[in-house]
């Protein structure tokens, strides 16, 4: 059921079987895996595994806790604060998407810190170039150049980044192969619990359909109440997306393969010290120089799936270039510090755009729906009660890095085009009218301790769901929206946006850009009045809406951009050349691709503004996506 096998990849691929038991890897990528487990005991660290994904991934149809990653960090996170370490695990699945609009800024959407990363979006995001550029988006970002785990991913890619870039990778099985069948209403009470109704005779498909889903999306409590009435149940409970309970065994052999990685590292340790003595010698642990190697492969070996995959969707060098990134989009990794919004420059009146507070703060009262029954088994009670000797104290580790402050650089050369470029005759100001839309508010970083959704507007607050597309929409009245990005030394800016958001409720009943306020002259708005409109929007940021087919921007629309203070000019013909449609709903435009800056060594500090022009209200801009290297 959870056996692991063992693969010679330059000669064989994985058996069939281990789809159905827990999965495959390699000796050289497993002992690696072992190794990293054994540093972060070494050195009471974190260990972090992150999931990119689509929909039945995110555990759609589902409570979130039920989601297979959450399955597994309630299992393992008691295991790993008995050996001194800290769990970090992170489901960043979104529905309807696959997870290249994220991978490109790998770094700062999922993570630096990756230690081991799934890809599970084959519904989505079939192919191996779009796979292989989210492996080496993944190995280029994180310090650690996580190990790279499939589910029905594409094998070709998996194996010529262990052998071609040193990488480590596996795949994770179902589990299935040791599930008893559910025959009946009455057989299948001799079951455990965790397998009923999980793996159901042909001819009584019905029982698991019926038993598929278990939610609840409200419980009464004296100190909230909802202003909109709950559901009866989580939204999503599609036919394709799995239910709880293949979740749950999902998380399981998830954590068995983390387990038995485990269990090595703990016995090398054991047989090395017994004979050598303490402390563990650093050549046993110690993973730097492994990790800087697979990523100077990575930006060495020849062109492969990713590169392939380039052709008139995005520039060949994001393949061996890392880019940072910041988005309204969640989840994403330390959210706060990731929003397009931390690098706004405000309005001269301070305004900047605001998600309205959440219903309520603090954990949840405890939810039937994901409540043991009598009679199962409590895992993780059994791990947390479980005896032995503590070998390493819990100790968090803070991963902030003070940034240096640089000025930002008042002269860049930019590219040559055919486009429209004029250095800006004044100041450029930040303007009042870009808004946020479609944006939970809370703490949305795909953790098992996030807290997110719980707008006034929610109709099932106890969902615990992350994602969502979230954006900054502005319109021809908007002004610009002026941003500082730091660290810019690949030449490389980017966005992802998209026109289908309609009109920009900010700007309802202007007239004139920014509502006729000029720079330094301007009507004062209190906190309390942006609030209040802000509040009445509120029901507009909950339009969450998944298309099928690309949608041009509007007929005028003209976009103007400076990237310091040096503007180029974009007609709709210009700005549709430039658009490219590198997957459903994911829109890319490249704002400066300069390799001449790369020669020059230099690290900078740019100011990047936009607006739209020549279209006033009938068009709009929603920003999704910044990324820049």
């Amino acid at each position: 059921m959870f056996h692991i096998s063992m693969i010679n990849i330059t000669i064989e691929g994985p058996p069939a079987a281990s789809g159905g038991q827990g999965g495959w890897s390699t000796e050289r990528s497993f002992e690696s895996l072992s190794k990293r487990l054994l540093h972060g005991m070494m050195t009471k660290d974190t260990f972090t595994v992150v999931m990119g994904g689509h929909s039945a991934a995110a555990g759609h149809g589902n409570h979130f806790k039920q989601s297979y990653m959450m399955q597994f960090h309630h299992v393992m996170e008691p295991v790993f604060e008995k050996l001194g370490m800290k769990l970090i695990t992170r489901n960043m699945g979104q529905g309807g998407l696959g997870t290249i609009q994220n991978a490109l800024g790998s770094q700062s959407i999922y993570g630096d810190e990756i230690d081991v990363i799934l890809w599970d979006s084959h519904m989505t995001e079939g192919g191996n170039p779009d796979f292989d550029f989210f492996c080496r988006q993944a190995l280029l970002g994180s310090k650690r150049a996580p190990f790279i785990l499939g589910l029905g991913a594409e094998f070709p890619t998996l194996q010529m980044l262990h052998e071609a870039a040193g990488a480590d990778v596996g795949g994770l099985g179902n589990g299935m192969s040791g599930v008893p069948a559910t025959v009946d209403e009455v057989q299948v009470n001799s079951l455990p619990w965790a397998v009923q109704f999980l793996n159901c005779v042909p001819e009584r498909q019905d029982l698991c359909g019926a038993n598929k889903y278990r939610t609840q999306c409200w419980v009464e409590r004296e100190d909230v109440i909802p202003p909109t009435g709950q559901g009866a149940v989580v939204g999503g409970q599609a036919g394709w997306h799995p239910g709880f309970r293949s979740h749950q065994l999902t998380g399981r052999v998830l954590a068995f393969y983390i387990l038995l990685a485990l269990d090595e590292a703990i016995q090398k340790w054991s047989e090395i010290t017994v004979t050598q003595g303490h402390p563990l010698a650093d050549e046993h642990w110690h993973m730097t120089d492994y990790y800087e190697g697979i990523q100077k492969n990575i930006r060495e070996m020849p062109p492969s799936f990713c590169e392939q995959g380039s052709v008139d969707r995005y520039p060949t060098r994001l393949c061996t270039t890392s880019l940072k990134a910041r988005t309204e989009y969640t989840p994403r990794a330390d959210p706060d510090k990731t929003s397009i919004v931390s690098i706004l420059k405000p309005a001269p009146d301070g305004y900047i755009p605001s998600v309205p507070p959440p219903l309520y703060e603090g954990e949840d009262v405890p939810n039937p729906a994901m409540t043991l029954p009598e009679g199962a088994i409590d895992v993780r009670s059994i791990l947390s009660r479980g005896r032995g000797r503590r070998l390493l104290s819990a100790e968090e580790q803070s991963s902030n890095v003070a940034v240096a402050q640089m000025p930002v650089s008042p002269e860049i050369d930019y590219p040559n085009n055919s486009q429209k470029v004029r250095r800006a005759t004044d100041a450029i100001t930040p303007g009042y009218g870009w808004q946020l839309h479609s944006e939970f508010s809370g703490f949305c970083d795909g953790s098992y301790y996030s807290t997110c959704g719980r707008e006034n507007s929610s109709s099932c607050l106890l969902s615990g769901h992350n994602d969502v597309r979230g954006g900054i929409l502005g319109d021809g009245l908007s002004g610009w929206l002026v941003m500082t990005l730091e660290g810019v030394k690949e030449g490389l800016i980017m966005m992802n946006v998209d026109y289908w958001h309609g009109e920009d409720p900010r700007t309802v009943g202007w007239t004139e850009v920014n509502n006729g306020k000029r720079r330094f002259v301007r009507e004062m708005e209190s906190a309390e009045d942006l609030y209040s409109v802000e509040d009445t929007l509120e029901e507009e940021f909950e339009q969450h809406r998944e298309l099928g087919a690309y949608i041009p921007p509007a007929e005028g629309i003209v976009l103007e951009f400076s990237i310091n203070g040096k503007i180029t000019t974009w007609t709709r013909d210009e700005l549709i050349s430039h658009n490219k449609v590198v997957q459903r709903v994911v829109q890319w435009m490249v704002l400066l691709d300069d390799e001449e800056m790369v020669k020059s060594e230099k690290v900078e500090n740019i100011e990047l503004a936009l607006r739209l022009n020549g279209c006033g209200r009938e068009c709009s801009l929603s920003v999704n996506h910044v990324y820049w290297a």
